[in-house]
């Protein structure tokens, strides 16, 4: 009984330190790093720059705006560069990447 509980708790530790399972975890620690620092960056970009960039949305036609709207760009633009900066952080990493 006790040999089978010791090869389950081997294999347990095994998947856990085996190299894929690392390179999960390091991945998602640089996606919660680059999160808090995107949002630090934005905290300190200066605001006056916005009011600039929603005179150039309000001068596209309405049309494109609807459907914009309906395909939610803002969430999908913020997701796409997130995830292009993870993966430029990621493939700097030279054992991961």
């Amino acid at each position: 009984m006790l040999q089978v509980l010791y090869a389950a708790a081997r294999y347990l530790l095994g998947f856990v330190f085996s190299t894929s399972a690392l390179k999960f975890f390091a991945v998602g620690a640089i996606v919660l790093i680059l999160a808090s620092v995107a949002d630090l960056a934005l905290g300190l970009i200066d605001q006056s720059a916005p009011s600039s960039a929603g005179s150039l949305v309000a001068s596209l036609p309405n049309d494109f705006l609807y459907y914009m709207d309906i395909l939610e760009a803002d969430v999908g633009i913020a997701l796409c560069l997130g995830a292009w900066a993870a993966r430029f952080a990621i493939r700097r990493i030279p054992i991961i990447g």
